[in-house]
């Protein structure tokens, strides 16, 4: 049984942003495929056991979260955006004593979304095994996602197929691909006019307000031309699947810029 490696120090912090990853990712060959390789979690254990390699299609950003599930917690271990139009590989470890094969195994959520449109979402849960894991006496796991991302006139959706994981020579591997359909909008522009102005942060806050106050409020009631989605995408400015007083602030801040005559930026 390895022991598990708990990296706790105030400087540390368990949820890395896409500034600290991108600018410190390696960037390497695998045969015709350049792979872009993300800088290990701090909660990684010495020994890395398995890996997880997205390919993303151009022309979106895609937000990955990765959440080591755990009897006494969880730990997140990656989280990041990125970028439209390459291959991406993730570090995982084993350390997780699983009684029932005697071996090492850990379980993570992986999830997946659109990072411009919060509702375009999709999980899945990843088991690595420990190399030695019995009865198949596995070398390693090895996962690979393909995520594609594709603008609808609809409505945004999520659609995915899985494979199960398997041992192929001598590696535990699965596959899955996701498919992200997105409702085209603009950031800030929650009224749907294609402007950003007074009327998106009053419209965001009234939201809010209402909300909070606990009643039934939605956007489309406005007569906004968007759908209900496109239009708290729009609003959700932080993405974090909320509306809050900071998504109106920033949108007030965003107008008053242009309106200043600068150069606004939702950073």
């Amino acid at each position: 049984m390895k022991t598990k490696l708990h990296l706790i120090a105030g400087s540390i912090c368990s949820v890395m942003t896409a500034s600290a990853l991108l600018g410190a990712m390696s960037v390497w060959a695998d045969g015709t495929t350049i792979i872009t390789n993300i800088p290990a979690s701090p909660y990684l254990t010495a020994e890395t056991t398995g890996t997880l390699t997205m390919q993303v299609a151009e022309g979106r950003d895609i937000a990955v979260q990765i959440v080591k599930q755990e009897i006494e917690g969880s730990d997140v271990y990656y989280q990041t955006t990125l970028k439209g139009g390459g291959t991406y590989r993730f570090s995982l470890d084993s350390c997780e004593y699983d009684p029932e094969s005697k071996t090492d195994a850990a379980s993570f959520l992986v999830t997946v979304s659109d990072s411009k449109d919060a509702s375009c979402t999709y999980s899945e849960e990843l088991v690595v095994k420990d190399p030695g894991f019995y009865p198949n006496e596995i070398s390693a796991s090895a996962f690979t996602w393909d995520i594609t991302a594709q603008e609808s006139e609809s409505q945004s959706h999520t659609e995915a197929s899985t494979e199960q994981p398997s041992v192929v020579d001598g590696v535990w591997a699965g596959s899955c691909s996701v498919a992200l359909y997105y409702l085209n909008y603009l950031l800030g522009d929650v009224t749907g006019d294609s402007e950003i102005g007074i009327n998106d942060a009053h419209t965001a806050l009234l939201y809010y307000s209402q909300e909070s106050a606990g009643q039934k409020v939605t956007f489309a009631s406005l007569g906004s031309k968007l759908t209900e989605i496109a239009a708290f995408s729009a609003a959700d400015i932080d993405h974090d699947k909320s509306i809050s007083i900071d998504d109106a602030y920033r949108i007030l801040r965003y107008y008053a810029t242009i309106s200043a005559g600068g150069t606004p930026s939702w950073d």
